[in-house]
């Protein structure tokens, strides 16, 4: 039997929970921009990527797109497709709900992992869907104090198991769970 991969939300948090800040702003993680955190090697196992509309304007304002290769896909989920659509990846917009990106993220991955980008919206609708099959979050030792909330609106209960963790430098910690079932 061939493994199809898993669905992981890989997603870095402040120590109080968020993920931005209450307009968006994500400045705080630019210290680890020079930090290798394993991004290379967790990408190696990634066939598709699926990120928020949100996340995607961010991304291409702040030139991820062209300043990293992410190599794979990546399905965007959104109420409408844009007008212009970016090149500097293989971008493929999403209108009709997270379940359908999801079937075709998996489909285009093959054995490989589906990686739930984020941003916190996002997570929050494949939690709640209970699509997503693992937690790796990294948490930097930052308070932000307000903002977006990564595990807000869940509405259910989730129990998790704890894989393992790993401690990088700048005193970032990586957490992986899997969603018990």
């Amino acid at each position: 039997m061939t493994n199809k991969g898993k669905t992981i939300l890989y997603i870095a948090i402040s120590l109080d929970g968020y993920v931005a800040g209450p307009n968006d702003e994500i400045e705080w993680l630019n210290r680890y921009s020079n930090v290798d955190f394993g991004l290379k090697e967790f990408l190696s196992r990634v066939g598709a990527i699926i990120m928020g509309r949100s996340s995607y304007d961010l991304g291409v304002e702040l030139k991820w797109f062209s300043q990293f290769n992410y190599g794979v896909p990546i399905f965007v989920v959104s109420h409408e497709q844009p007008v212009l659509i970016n090149k500097d990846a293989e971008f493929i917009f999403v209108t009709n709900g997270i379940e359908t990106a999801h079937r075709q993220a998996k489909s285009k991955a093959g054995d490989k992992n589906v990686w739930i980008f984020g941003g916190a919206n996002i997570a929050q609708q494949y939690l709640k869907s209970g699509l997503i099959d693992e937690i790796s979050i990294g948490i930097t030792p930052t308070l932000l104090g307000s903002g977006k909330r990564l595990f807000d609106n869940i509405g259910k209960h989730i129990e998790l198991a704890l894989i393992k963790t790993k401690r990088y430098e700048g005193d970032l910690v990586e957490l992986n769970y899997r969603i018990k079932l």
